[in-house]
C-alpha cells in the first residue's frame, strides 16, 4: 500500500531525527580531546556542505538545475539562507554562552513557534489535539531539564536526577566557565582538561543574558525556517529548498570560522598524541556530519508534507534517544527526570500521530465510498440489471 503524503512526511522526519541522535555522543568524543567548540561547528558545516552539495547536485539534475531552483523564489532563498545560518550557528553559541539546561529550554520552545507561525503566516488550521500536544510536550521538556535548571539557579550541584551531568538532555553540550562568558569566549572549551570530571565542571555561578537571548532566537529561527520551507512548497513548489539549506550551512561555516579566528585545525585546538591518531578526529567528524546531513535533508523535505508543528514535535524525540547513545558508549545513564519526561513525550507524540493516521484512513475510506456511490449512480439501467 502506497504511503499517503502525510505518512511519507512523518517517515522522512522520523528517519532524519533517529539518524542524527548519535550526534551528541560523537561531539562529546571530540570535545573531551580539544579546546574549542567552534572547531566542531566549522568542520561539521564543511563536511556537510560537501556531502549535501554532491547529493543535491546529482538529484537535481546538475548545477544549472540547482541554480534554477535557487532563483525560482528569491524571497524564500534569502529567508532560508539567513534563518539556517542563524539556527546552525546559534545552537552552539547558545550552549557556550549560557547554562546548557537554560539554552535547551529556550530552543525547545520551537514547536510552539512553528504552530503559531503556521497559523499566522500560512493560515494553517491548528487542530485542538496539536495545541494540547504542543503544551504537553513543552511540559515534558521542562521536566527533563528541571534538575539542571534548579542547579543553574541555585549555583550548586543538585544530584536529584541521578547522573548524566550536563549531557542529560542528549544534545551537544559545551560547558562554560563559572563566570558569565562573553562572545569572545566561544572559541574555547569551558571545561578545563587539566583535571576534574565533566560532571563536576558544569556548574554556573551566573548565566549570560546574551546566551539566553541567542537561545531564544535560535529556537525562533528554526521554527521560522520550517515555516519558510512550507511556504515555498505552497507558493514556489519548484524551488530547491535543500540547496537553500546548503547556502545556510556555508554561512554558518563562515561565521564559525570568523569567531574561531581561524583556529580550526585539531592540532591548534589541543589535539595531541595522548588523544590518539588525528585520523580519529576526522573519522568522528565525518560520521557526525553524515548524521547531521540526514536531519538537514529531512528538514528540507518533510515540511512539504506535514505541518511545521508536527516537524517540530518529531524533532523533540532526540531529547529521549540522544541520552541512550551516551549511556551505551560512556555509561552515562539518563536520570529519572529524563526517563519520565521522555516517556511522556514519546507517548504523546505516538498518540498524536495515531489519531492523525486513523483520521486520514477514515477520510480515504469515506472518499472511496463516495466515489463508488457516484460510479454506481452513473451506471445505465441496463448495466445495473446485469
Amino acid at each position: 500500500m502506497a504511503l499517503s503524503p502525510h505518512s511519507r512526511g512523518v517517515l522522512i522526519m522520523l528517519l532524519g531525527v533517529l539518524i542524527v541522535t548519535p550526534d551528541s555522543a560523537l561531539i562529546r568524543y571530540i570535545m573531551d580531546r580539544i579546546d574549542g567548540a567552534l572547531v566542531c561547528v566549522f568542520w561539521k558545516m564543511a563536511i556537510s556542505v560537501l556531502t549535501l552539495g554532491t547529493f543535491v547536485t546529482v538529484t537535481s539534475g546538475g548545477p544549472s538545475e540547482v541554480w534554477k531552483g535557487l532563483l525560482e523564489s528569491p524571497k524564500h532563498t534569502l529567508a532560508g539562507f539567513v534563518l539556517e545560518t542563524l539556527s546552525a550557528t546559534g545552537f552552539t553559541l547558545s550552549l557556550a554562552l549560557t547554562h546548557p539546561a537554560r539554552a535547551l529550554l529556550f530552543i525547545s520552545l520551537n514547536p510552539l513557534w512553528c504552530a503559531l507561525l503556521g497559523r499566522v503566516v500560512l493560515k494553517e488550521k491548528m487542530e485542538i489535539r496539536t495545541v494540547v500536544v504542543l503544551i504537553f510536550c513543552i511540559i515534558c521538556i521542562f521536566v527533563v531539564f528541571l534538575p539542571e535548571v534548579l542547579e543553574a539557579q541555585g549555583g550548586h550541584n543538585h544530584a536529584s536526577d541521578g547522573g548524566g551531568g550536563g549531557y542529560d538532555g542528549g544534545t551537544n553540550v559545551t560547558y562554560a566557565p563559572s563566570a558569565a562568558p562573553t562572545i569572545t569566549d566561544v572559541n574555547a572549551t569551558a571545561a578545563s582538561r587539566s583535571g576534574g570530571s565533566r560532571d563536576d565542571q558544569g556548574t554556573y555561578e551566573s548565566t549570560s543574558q546574551l546566551g539566553d537571548s541567542i537561545s531564544f532566537l535560535t529556537g525562533l529561527s528554526m521554527a521560522a525556517y520550517i515555516t519558510t520551507v512550507r511556504s515555498a512548497s505552497q507558493q514556489a513548489p519548484d524551488s530547491n529548498m535543500p540547496a537553500v539549506m546548503i547556502t545556510g550551512l556555508i554561512g554558518a561555516g563562515i561565521v564559525s570560522l570568523g569567531l574561531a579566528r581561524g583556529r580550526i585545525m585539531p592540532s591548534a585546538a589541543g589535539w595531541n598524541d595522548d588523544d590518539g591518531p588525528v585520523i580519529y578526529f576526522w573519522l568522528v567528524m565525518i560520521a557526525d556530519a553524515l548524521c547531521s546531513c540526514a536531519l538537514f535533508i529531512s528538514l528540507a523535505v518533510a515540511p512539504k508534507y506535514i505541518s511545521g508543528a508536527e516537524v517540530a514535535l518529531i524533532m523533540l524525540l532526540e531529547v529521549l534517544v540522544g541520552p541512550l547513545w551516551l549511556a551505551l558508549i560512556y555509561n552515562d545513564l539518563p536520570g529519572i527526570f529524563t526517563i519520565i519526561g521522555g516517556s511522556l513525550l514519546v507517548a504523546s507524540l505516538g498518540l498524536h500521530e495515531l489519531v492523525v493516521l486513523v483520521g486520514a484512513e477514515g477520510n480515504e475510506n469515506e472518499v472511496e465510498g463516495e466515489e463508488a456511490k457516484v460510479m454506481g449512480l452513473a451506471k445505465s439501467p441496463d448495466e445495473s440489471q446485469l
